[in-house]
């Protein structure tokens, strides 16, 4: 049982390392509404949980889509996170300029929609 846990925690820690690399310099790029298309917790075949919100914006004539993911130790966690974001729900993504298919979600972006 004592493995189980520290697989949840490895592949928590994981999952956050990877997180922060993606975000590293993203602070500086442009900020755009987008839209959640969905959120869901997906079955876990080890590890952590996981919340994942779908999103799409606009820039131009172009339509991009993304994947917000966030990992949580606990399963009813991730659950309650991926609630708070109901399908047409605004939310603030960075995307990357002069690759405008790259974007990213920055929690501390969220205090900020500009609707």
């Amino acid at each position: 049982m004592g493995g189980w846990f520290i697989d949840v925690f490895v592949a928590y820690f994981f999952k956050a390392a990877v997180r922060w690399l993606r975000l590293a310099g993203s602070a500086v790029w442009p900020m755009v509404n987008a839209k959640v298309t969905a959120s869901s917790c997906p079955p876990k075949v080890f590890g952590c949980s996981s919340a994942e919100i779908a999103y799409s914006y606009v820039l131009g004539d172009h339509v991009y889509t993304g994947l917000y993911e966030k990992a949580f130790i606990s399963p009813s966690s991730a659950q309650e996170f991926a609630r708070r974001f109901t399908s047409g729900k605004t939310l603030i993504v960075r995307v990357k300029p002069n690759m405008q298919e790259t974007s990213v979600v920055r929690d501390e972006d969220q205090h900020k929609l500009m609707n």
